[in-house]
């Protein structure tokens, strides 16, 4: 029985999911609280997802200098080379000038 939904995306396609976001949106403040809750939601929801890591750094809310945010839900291990880890990363071109997004997800079975 296969699964639709969550679990046949990919690092790739949230990322330019999220570079949309911010192509959409001025404010970038309320872009990251609503990737905050879903990226909560799902890590919790599939069952083959055991940590995401998200980072976006650029100008920010339209501030003179770069910032960069960072949000970790879950577990990631970057460091065996053994473990399932999907990176992508984008470029998105905005008003207020570049952010790099980079985006790691960490599939395996969950330890509880």
């Amino acid at each position: 029985m296969a699964q639709l939904g969550f679990a046949c995306l990919d690092a790739s396609f949230l990322t330019k999911a999220v570079k949309g976001m911010f192509l959409k949106h001025n404010r970038h403040w309320l872009v990251f609280k609503f990737l905050k809750t879903a990226l909560r939601a799902y890590v919790d929801k599939d069952p083959c997802i055991v940590g995401i890591k998200l980072q976006v750094a650029g100008k920010i809310n339209g501030f003179s200098r770069k910032r960069r945010k960072i949000f970790q839900i879950g577990s990631l291990l970057l460091q065996p080379v053994s473990n399932n880890v999907d990176y992508s990363y984008c470029v998105a071109v905005t008003k207020f000038g570049t952010f790099g997004i980079k985006f790691w997800l960490f599939k395996g079975q969950k330890y509880i």
